[in-house]
């Protein structure tokens, strides 16, 4: 599928471009809270009702101090913990919830991909047709 081919099949589904979905999923990321700087944080920190909910925003505090390469560390944790809980899908046979699980997944690289300025559709444009220039099973490694 080259380019324009994916751009009229993702608009064809839902009237937007994939570059288009990518800035929504990111819109409705952020007014969910999760694009939050030191003070959104510190302010949030002073609602919470236990000590140990307060430390971990406090925590999150620190860690957005450390810079940027940690903050995009994190988010690319929380693309982590969205694998791991469609692998407990998965463990416990339930197909409903690995889709949007797997969803979930997309979601959030689509979120990181606009927050880093990256246009994913490109990306995945160049890098399918990297892949497809490679021999069966490239790189030696076990499936």
């Amino acid at each position: 599928m080259d380019e324009k081919e994916l751009t009229i099949t993702v608009k064809a589904r839902r009237g937007l471009t994939f570059t288009e979905l990518q800035r929504q999923v990111w819109e409705t990321v952020k007014n969910n809270g999760f694009h939050l700087d030191d003070n959104d944080l510190q302010k949030r920190a002073c609602t919470y009702r236990s000590v140990a909910d307060k430390e971990l925003v406090v925590m999150n505090c620190h860690m957005q101090r450390l810079g940027p390469r940690m903050r995009k560390m994190e988010r690319l944790m929380m693309v982590v913990s969205e694998v791991g809980e469609a692998c407990e899908a998965i463990r416990n046979g339930d197909e409903n919830n690995l889709a949007e699980e797997l969803a979930d997944i997309v979601i959030r690289v689509m979120d990181c991909a606009e927050q880093w300025g990256i246009d994913l559709e490109s990306e995945i444009i160049k890098k399918d047709k990297i892949n497809q220039g490679r021999e069966h099973m490239h790189g030696g490694k076990a499936c």
